[in-house]
């Protein structure tokens, strides 16, 4: 069995997408009401994390939604190498 060491600061980025069933393509100019549209089905950042044993922490640094930056969201991790 493999022990995992802790690792701290790690670069870390992620996206995330939510495709309504209506999403539509944009118009050839993209208009605002369309970006603003768009902004609700894409989420986008990045920063650091810290993987110490079963505990994984994000340290998000930037994020599309500002409400996100300098968030810190601990999580517990498991790792299962069976199928």
């Amino acid at each position: 069995m493999a022990v995992c060491e802790d690792f701290h600061a790690d670069p870390l980025c992620f996206f995330l997408t939510r495709f309504p069933e209506d999403r539509a393509p944009f118009s050839a100019e993209a208009t605002d009401a369309e970006l603003l549209r768009g902004t609700k089905s894409f989420n986008a950042g990045g920063g650091t994390y810290e993987l110490a044993g079963a505990d994984y922490i994000e340290h998000i640094q930037y994020c599309s939604y500002p409400n996100y930056e300098a968030y810190r969201l601990p999580l517990n991790s498991h790792l299962s190498m069976g199928c």
